[in-house]
C-alpha cells in the first residue's frame, strides 16, 4: 500500500527448490473483497538444492521467465512481489521499526 492506496495488482514470487512460480492478481470489479488471477507464470529451478541456492546465475534465470511470462500472460509489468522462499536453513526474527 502505498500512499494510503491499495496496489492495484498483487502478485507472488514462489522461489522453490524444483520451480519457481509467479502469479498476478487484482481486485474483482464486481465483488472488491475477492482477487482475480489475472497471470501466471513458471520456470525450473535448476540452481538450488534441498532449499539452498548453489547457482545464483540459473536461479536468477529462473525467476526472471517466471515473471516474464506472467507479465506476457496478464499485460501487467511487475515491479513488486511477495516472495516466498522456504528450507530449513530461513528462519524469522521479529522486529519493529521506531
Amino acid at each position: 500500500m502505498r500512499d494510503g492506496h491499495p496496489p492495484e495488482h498483487y502478485v507472488g514470487l514462489d522461489i522453490g527448490t524444483s520451480t519457481v512460480r509467479c502469479v498476478i492478481g487484482t481486485r474483482d470489479v464486481s465483488d472488491p473483497a475477492t482477487i482475480s488471477v489475472i497471470g501466471h507464470g513458471s520456470s525450473p529451478n535448476q540452481g538450488m538444492r534441498k532449499g539452498v541456492v548453489m547457482h545464483v546465475d540459473e536461479t536468477v534465470e529462473a525467476i526472471v521467465q517466471a515473471i516474464t511470462e506472467t507479465e506476457r500472460i496478464s499485460g501487467v509489468r511487475i515491479e513488486h512481489a511477495t516472495v516466498n522462499v522456504n528450507g530449513a536453513h530461513v528462519s524469522g526474527m521479529n522486529s519493529r521499526v521506531p
